[in-house]
């Protein structure tokens, strides 16, 4: 009598153990928001933000607003991640060795870009400390990964969510709502400016982020499938996808429903 249930509790854990999931995180923020980006603005410049990509990615834009050319000083900015500051800038010198290709980046930065790269010989570049941005300009920057995995716990809000453009599917998910000094990732992007190219009169930029909330969600509605009523072509979309958030695929085993601890 008892093989049954057996066999249907193995069952039941191997259909769970196939199912995977993502952590979709929100980030939070005093700046404000336009056309789903924040947005730091005063008379000089103009800072676009977005976050989306696997861990998260920082990206930003810079628009130099005035009509005199604007300078930014590498070495004395920096990406701070919970307190603890990581550089945009090396005193050191880069070789590749490499042959002729070109390539396309489709990544999270705001603008794509193709170039092409001379593989085959030895390339010596040094990173480029003062970026100098006309007037009128912007300028474009993305690097930094965010954040990693973390476990949510067992006893976290289970709430109904849905996707924004079918709504009639919903589906439950589970989430935690973090306050600034409770949260796993607070980040700053600090940046020294100038007018002059020796950075003389600099002034700062210090724009301050926290997630806000982590959504543990089934892969199936992170990346929704819809047939069409018409064709019945399928229809795929990223319902979570936008330039406040970022996503985390969750280890093997490692979500709440599994019950195993943090590895």
């Amino acid at each position: 009598m008892k093989q049954p249930f057996t066999l249907i509790l193995i069952l039941s854990v191997l259909f769970c153990s196939c199912v995977s999931y993502y952590h979709v995180a929100s980030v939070e923020s005093t700046l404000i928001i336009e056309d789903s980006v924040y947005v730091f603005e005063n008379d000089t410049v103009r800072l676009e933000y977005g976050f989306w990509g696997e861990r998260g990615i920082l990206s930003f834009s810079i628009f130099n607003k005035t009509s005199k050319p604007l300078y930014i000083d590498w070495k004395r900015s920096a990406y701070i991640r919970n307190g603890n500051k990581m550089d945009y800038w090396f005193d050191e010198s880069i070789a590749l060795t490499s042959e002729t290709t070109t390539y396309t980046y489709t990544g999270p930065a705001l603008i794509p870009k193709t170039g092409i790269v001379a593989y085959g010989v030895t390339i010596t570049s040094k990173p480029e400390r003062i970026t100098y941005i006309p007037p009128k300009s912007a300028y474009h920057r993305s690097g930094f990964t965010l954040f990693n995995w973390i476990k949510l716990p067992a006893d976290c809000e289970q709430i109904t969510d849905s996707i924004p453009k079918y709504p009639e599917n919903k589906f439950q998910v589970h989430h935690m709502i973090y306050e600034k000094n409770t949260t796993p990732l607070f980040f700053r992007n600090f940046l020294t400016l100038s007018f002059s190219e020796r950075i003389e009169n600099e002034f700062y930029v210090d724009n301050e982020f926290y997630v806000k909330e982590i959504k543990e969600v089934q892969s199936k509605y992170f990346e929704f499938e819809k047939s069409s009523s018409v064709d019945w072509t399928v229809i795929r979309s990223e319902p979570y996808k936008q330039p406040t958030n970022f996503y985390v695929k969750v280890p093997k085993y490692q979500n709440i429903k599994s019950g195993s601890s943090q590895w």
